[in-house]
């Protein structure tokens, strides 16, 4: 996370948070091109959609956000941005308690919030009759705060849709926040039969941010 933002005001990061802040980052699943990204380049309207998000602590209550756009427009450095909010909300006691012991906050992150790319989730799903990946599916399905990177044509088929549909349904049910991004527009998910029956839940627990600006990516 930048130095120069800290809940969108400016000053330098604690080295201790900052520390668990690292640790946690890499030990739930954010890549390291996005432990230190922040808000910079994002547009002030999705901007300030977002920090409204984080600073009402929605995903507190069950309740998660949709984040869409097209390629580039920052969807992901969004999602690590929450992640950063979420984990510094949950870990801010490990540091009261301890201000040393990062590491057993960072142990038990992972049953707190995961960060997932839609590939890893649907190849849990393909392949969930193997022990081992049907294991890893059930953490995600209960694990508290989920991020799901890059939602999309992972899930075109019907069977594959199906998948997810449970999945999050389960999630929906028992409040469990789930924080998702993708190229799919809104649109889409409102024309398409299958795709308009999970948006209907997406609705009732979820915040929906559409990007409408141009990659960052040059």
């Amino acid at each position: 996370m930048s130095s120069n933002n800290r809940d969108g005001r400016s000053g330098q990061l604690d080295k201790i948070e900052y520390k668990l802040y690292w640790q946690t980052a890499k030990a739930i699943g954010i890549g390291e091109r996005y432990i230190h990204t922040n808000l910079d380049k994002i547009d002030s309207q999705t901007k300030t959609a977002v920090e409204k998000y984080c600073d009402n602590r929605y995903y507190k209550k069950g309740i998660g956000l949709f984040i869409t756009g097209s390629m580039g427009v920052g969807k992901t450095s969004i999602s690590a941005y929450i992640a950063y909010r979420i984990i510094k909300s949950c870990g801010i006691n490990c540091l009261k308690n301890d201000p040393y012991n990062t590491a057993w906050w960072t142990s038990i992150a992972k049953d707190e919030i995961r960060f997932c790319h839609s590939s890893e989730l649907h190849q849990l799903f393909r392949y969930n009759t193997n022990s081992d990946a049907n294991n890893k599916l059930g953490k995600l399905k209960q694990v508290r705060y989920l991020i799901i990177d890059d939602f999309g044509c992972e899930f075109s088929s019907a069977y594959g849709f199906s998948q997810f549909e449970g999945f999050y349904a389960y999630r929906h049910d028992e409040r469990f926040t789930t924080i998702i991004n993708s190229n799919i527009p809104l649109v889409r998910l409102k024309e398409n039969s299958e795709l308009a029956r999970t948006f209907d839940r997406f609705r009732e627990s979820m915040k929906v941010i559409e990007i409408t600006g141009k990659s960052l990516r040059g």
